[in-house]
């Protein structure tokens, strides 16, 4: 897990990041590395639907 959330972390905004820590699942991180662009508009608006 450690692993994982700094790979995050430095491809994710700061503010981003840390919200990201909380409230995704590990499969949602791995979908993130794989696609910057839309990695990131996935997972705000999914962020913001919760």
């Amino acid at each position: 897990m450690m692993k994982q959330s700094i790979a995050v972390s430095t491809k994710l905004p700061q503010g981003v990041e840390s919200r990201q820590k909380r409230f995704l699942p590990q499969g949602m991180l791995v979908c993130l590395l794989d696609s910057t662009n839309d990695g990131r508009k996935r997972l705000v608006t999914r962020n913001n639907l919760k």
